[in-house]
């Protein structure tokens, strides 16, 4: 189930891609909500680690965290785009 929902996360750039082409989302509702999103990702992070240490938490909630950040840049490239 972890490895599922993970996969899936890693396709949050594509998503959001779309989701700024078609106008639900911008850049700046993305950056507004930033730390919603971190806070979020720890959370669930924690409830579907595999091991209940903090260390893989951090593993699996960094490369989230990047992701979202790559997806604020691509959110700002396609509104300039488009």
């Amino acid at each position: 189930m972890s490895i599922v929902v993970t996969g899936l996360a890693f396709t949050f750039p594509c998503f959001v891609n779309i989701l700024v082409i078609l106008g639900v989302i911008d850049h700046t509702d993305l950056t507004e909500n930033r730390r919603n999103f971190v806070a979020l990702v720890f959370i669930v992070t924690a409830i579907l680690a595999p091991d209940p240490t903090p260390f893989s938490m951090t593993v699996l909630s960094v490369p989230l965290i990047i992701l979202y950040e790559i997806s604020i840049y691509v959110a700002k490239r396609v509104e300039y785009e488009v």
